[in-house]
């Protein structure tokens, strides 16, 4: 039985991290039938969108630590490009850079093009509602 709204929040936590509903539920000791009944997609949007946002602000924190050490191997790569004795080191040290800047440039585009298809979603539903 989910008993208080943090049943719920507790839930939607799991579920943003990838555990599947029913597991959640038997890791909190929650009823499956009743939060399924009180989280699916017409009964309750706000799940969803809650999970929804616990996983970007999950990624967008993992994504914050990830550029910070992506930062300092550019410098690294910078020094090897820059100073390294053979060609093939700096070749190698520049293409790496390269390779790692362009899938970042794809990547982050690929997010802003998602968050606006989950916004326009977001408000097609509600203007349903």
């Amino acid at each position: 039985m989910v008993k208080t709204p943090e049943d719920l929040s507790n839930v939607a936590e799991l579920a943003a991290l990838g555990w599947s509903i029913r597991d959640a539920c038997e890791e909190l000791g929650l009823s499956y039938d009743t939060v399924c009944k009180q989280t699916g997609r017409k009964a309750n949007p706000e799940f969803q969108r809650m999970v929804s946002q616990i996983r970007t602000e999950r990624t967008e924190a993992l994504a914050g630590k990830a550029l910070k050490a992506a930062e300092l191997a550019v410098v690294q790569l910078d020094a090897i490009a820059q100073t390294a004795e053979k060609d093939s080191d700096r070749v190698s040290a520049c293409g790496k850079i390269l390779d790692k800047v362009l899938t970042f440039a794809e990547n982050s585009e690929l997010r802003r093009r998602i968050d606006e298809l989950e916004q326009a979603a977001a408000d097609k539903e509600d203007a349903e509602d």
